[in-house]
């Protein structure tokens, strides 16, 4: 069964047919890097490798399956983070995985606000929305639309200072070799 973003990304292709392979040829994607974009679960503190005691509760605790466990070879440890090109953090009203941390790895001092992770940046090289292609995915995927991300002249741009980093313009991004985005952490 495919994937919402699969079938994004075909729907696109068979919607604009030759069109669309020339822009997959014609625009190269931008490399992830996840050294500069390890995204750690929402709520993460400054000293969150000292306080994480690397048990799965964030895990089991995310309605979304978003969070995962990776192991930090430099730290000898293994921590919970997120890849938003698998799953992104869906904002949850109920902050599950900070409620399930009892180590204080992860807190809100803001309840009333959704903790930020990181925020989005867009490679206008790769974006089809920069390069002539009618595409508004990442802005329908936000649930900040009109605040974190706004399209101006029919291209998106982002507030960083509103965007979370949740990564769902990401996730959705139906850039042929990859994502025309990607989450710049904050933790």
């Amino acid at each position: 069964m495919q994937t919402r973003t699969e079938f994004l990304k075909n729907s696109w292709k068979i919607l604009f047919g030759a069109a669309a392979k020339a822009a997959e040829q014609a625009l190269p994607g931008l490399p992830y890097n996840p050294n500069k974009t390890v995204l750690r679960p929402p709520g993460a503190v400054a000293e969150f490798e000292k306080l994480c005691s690397a048990c799965p509760d964030c895990v089991r605790a995310c309605p979304d399956n978003a969070i995962q466990l990776d192991s930090d070879t430099a730290a000898d440890k293994t921590f919970p983070h997120i890849d938003p090109r698998i799953q992104a953090c869906t904002m949850c009203a109920e902050q599950s995985c900070i409620n399930a941390c009892t180590t204080g790895a992860l807190a809100n001092s803001q309840p009333e606000r959704f903790p930020s992770i990181g925020y989005a940046l867009i490679n206008e090289q790769s974006c089809l929305a920069f390069n002539g292609i009618s595409c508004m995915s990442c802005y329908d995927a936000c649930p900040l639309k009109h605040r974190a991300i706004k399209l101006i002249n029919m291209k998106p741009q982002i507030d960083t200072g509103v965007c979370t980093g949740c990564g769902l313009c990401v996730q959705y991004c139906v850039e042929s070799t990859g994502s025309a985005i990607f989450i710049l952490s904050t933790n």
